[in-house]
Protein backbone atom coordinates (compact mmCIF):
# COMPACT_ATOMS: atom_id res chain seq x y z
CA UNK A 1 0.00 0.00 0.00
CA UNK A 2 1.41 3.38 -1.02
CA UNK A 3 1.07 5.87 1.83
CA UNK A 4 0.28 9.41 0.66
CA UNK A 5 0.91 12.54 2.67
CA UNK A 6 -1.23 15.56 1.78
CA UNK A 7 0.23 19.06 2.09
CA UNK A 8 -2.41 21.79 2.46
CA UNK A 9 -5.67 20.37 1.08
CA UNK A 10 -6.80 23.75 -0.26
CA UNK A 11 -8.68 22.72 -3.40
CA UNK A 12 -11.31 20.11 -4.20
CA UNK A 13 -8.63 17.75 -5.52
CA UNK A 14 -7.56 16.10 -2.24
CA UNK A 15 -11.13 15.15 -1.41
CA UNK A 16 -11.76 13.86 -4.94
CA UNK A 17 -8.42 12.03 -5.27
CA UNK A 18 -8.74 10.41 -1.85
CA UNK A 19 -12.26 9.18 -2.67
CA UNK A 20 -11.03 7.63 -5.90
CA UNK A 21 -8.14 5.94 -4.11
CA UNK A 22 -10.51 4.41 -1.54
CA UNK A 23 -12.01 2.36 -4.38
CA UNK A 24 -8.78 0.40 -4.83
CA UNK A 25 -6.18 -1.00 -2.51
CA UNK A 26 -2.95 0.39 -3.98
CA UNK A 27 -2.69 3.79 -2.28
CA UNK A 28 -4.25 5.84 0.52
CA UNK A 29 -4.04 9.32 1.94
CA UNK A 30 -2.80 8.58 5.46
CA UNK A 31 -1.71 11.92 6.89
CA UNK A 32 -2.05 15.65 6.36
CA UNK A 33 -0.08 18.81 7.08
CA UNK A 34 -1.91 22.14 6.98
CA UNK A 35 -0.62 25.65 7.46
CA UNK A 36 -2.84 27.26 4.86
CA UNK A 37 -6.29 28.81 5.08
CA UNK A 38 -8.31 25.70 5.97
CA UNK A 39 -9.65 25.79 9.51
CA UNK A 40 -9.30 23.06 12.13
CA UNK A 41 -12.89 21.92 11.54
CA UNK A 42 -12.29 21.50 7.80
CA UNK A 43 -9.09 19.52 8.30
CA UNK A 44 -10.73 17.29 10.91
CA UNK A 45 -13.68 16.70 8.57
CA UNK A 46 -11.31 15.79 5.71
CA UNK A 47 -9.44 13.37 7.96
CA UNK A 48 -12.63 11.79 9.24
CA UNK A 49 -14.24 11.44 5.78
CA UNK A 50 -11.18 9.79 4.28
CA UNK A 51 -9.85 7.86 7.26
CA UNK A 52 -6.52 9.66 7.62
CA UNK A 53 -4.40 8.45 10.52
CA UNK A 54 -2.57 11.61 11.55
CA UNK A 55 -2.30 15.35 11.31
CA UNK A 56 1.39 16.25 11.28
CA UNK A 57 2.85 19.35 12.88
CA UNK A 58 5.68 19.76 10.37
CA UNK A 59 6.40 18.92 6.76
CA UNK A 60 9.39 16.92 7.94
CA UNK A 61 7.19 14.77 10.19
CA UNK A 62 4.82 14.12 7.29
CA UNK A 63 7.68 13.29 4.92
CA UNK A 64 9.07 10.75 7.39
CA UNK A 65 5.85 8.76 7.65
CA UNK A 66 4.70 8.51 4.02
CA UNK A 67 5.90 7.10 0.71
CA UNK A 68 4.98 10.12 -1.43
CA UNK A 69 4.00 13.72 -0.86
CA UNK A 70 1.03 15.34 -2.60
CA UNK A 71 1.51 19.13 -2.65
CA UNK A 72 -2.02 20.46 -3.06
CA UNK A 73 -2.21 24.03 -1.91
CA UNK A 74 -3.21 27.16 -3.79
CA UNK A 75 0.00 29.09 -3.17
CA UNK A 76 2.13 28.07 -6.13
CA UNK A 77 5.07 30.06 -4.82
CA UNK A 78 5.42 27.61 -1.91
CA UNK A 79 5.30 24.37 -3.91
CA UNK A 80 9.09 23.95 -4.14
CA UNK A 81 9.72 24.58 -0.43
CA UNK A 82 6.88 22.20 0.46
CA UNK A 83 8.29 19.49 -1.81
CA UNK A 84 11.84 19.67 -0.45
CA UNK A 85 11.34 17.66 2.79
CA UNK A 86 10.07 14.73 0.70
CA UNK A 87 12.71 15.05 -2.01
CA UNK A 88 15.51 15.35 0.55
CA UNK A 89 14.41 11.97 1.90
CA UNK A 90 14.44 10.41 -1.57
CA UNK A 91 10.66 10.34 -1.80
CA UNK A 92 8.68 11.36 -4.87
CA UNK A 93 6.22 14.23 -4.96
CA UNK A 94 3.10 14.96 -6.94
CA UNK A 95 2.62 18.71 -7.25
CA UNK A 96 -0.95 19.60 -8.09
CA UNK A 97 -1.29 22.03 -10.95
CA UNK A 98 0.09 24.41 -11.59
CA UNK A 99 3.50 23.11 -10.63
CA UNK A 100 4.93 26.51 -9.74
CA UNK A 101 4.16 30.18 -10.19
CA UNK A 102 7.45 31.61 -11.44
CA UNK A 103 10.43 30.87 -13.66
CA UNK A 104 12.95 30.56 -10.82
CA UNK A 105 10.89 27.80 -9.18
CA UNK A 106 10.49 26.05 -12.53
CA UNK A 107 14.26 26.09 -12.95
CA UNK A 108 14.68 24.75 -9.40
CA UNK A 109 12.36 21.82 -10.20
CA UNK A 110 14.35 21.12 -13.36
CA UNK A 111 17.56 21.15 -11.33
CA UNK A 112 16.10 18.79 -8.73
CA UNK A 113 14.79 16.43 -11.42
CA UNK A 114 18.16 16.44 -13.19
CA UNK A 115 19.67 15.37 -9.86
CA UNK A 116 17.35 12.37 -9.65
CA UNK A 117 14.35 13.76 -7.78
CA UNK A 118 11.04 12.24 -8.85
CA UNK A 119 8.55 15.05 -9.43
CA UNK A 120 5.17 14.65 -11.12
CA UNK A 121 2.66 17.24 -12.16
CA UNK A 122 -0.22 16.44 -14.45
CA UNK A 123 -3.78 17.07 -15.46
CA UNK A 124 -6.42 14.42 -15.00
CA UNK A 125 -7.68 15.08 -18.53
CA UNK A 126 -5.06 12.73 -19.93
CA UNK A 127 -6.55 9.92 -17.79
CA UNK A 128 -10.22 10.62 -18.55
CA UNK A 129 -12.13 7.51 -19.54
CA UNK A 130 -13.42 9.16 -22.71
CA UNK A 131 -9.91 10.10 -23.84
CA UNK A 132 -8.62 6.59 -23.13
CA UNK A 133 -11.50 5.07 -25.10
CA UNK A 134 -10.86 7.38 -28.05
CA UNK A 135 -7.13 6.66 -28.09
CA UNK A 136 -7.78 2.89 -27.83
CA UNK A 137 -9.44 3.00 -31.24
CA UNK A 138 -7.19 2.32 -34.21
CA UNK A 139 -5.99 5.54 -35.83
CA UNK A 140 -7.65 4.46 -39.09
CA UNK A 141 -11.04 4.57 -37.31
CA UNK A 142 -10.67 7.69 -35.15
CA UNK A 143 -8.33 9.71 -37.33
CA UNK A 144 -5.03 11.31 -36.36
CA UNK A 145 -5.23 13.44 -33.23
CA UNK A 146 -3.16 16.56 -33.76
CA UNK A 147 -4.47 18.79 -31.02
CA UNK A 148 -7.21 18.82 -28.42
CA UNK A 149 -8.79 21.63 -26.47
CA UNK A 150 -11.13 21.15 -23.54
CA UNK A 151 -13.33 23.57 -21.67
CA UNK A 152 -14.77 23.21 -18.22
CA UNK A 153 -16.65 25.48 -15.88
CA UNK A 154 -14.42 26.34 -12.95
CA UNK A 155 -14.56 28.51 -9.88
CA UNK A 156 -12.98 31.95 -9.93
CA UNK A 157 -11.11 31.43 -6.64
CA UNK A 158 -8.86 28.66 -7.92
CA UNK A 159 -8.77 29.48 -11.61
CA UNK A 160 -9.71 33.16 -12.03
Amino acid sequence: MIRIGCVNPDTSHPLAFSQYLLEGNRARYVAVYNDSFRGEDQIEAFMRRRGLEKRCDTLEELAEMVDIGFIQDCNWDRHVEEALPFLERGKPVFIDKPLVGNLADCQKLEELAAGGAVILGSSSLRYAREIAELMAQPEEERGRVVSATGFIGVDEFNYG
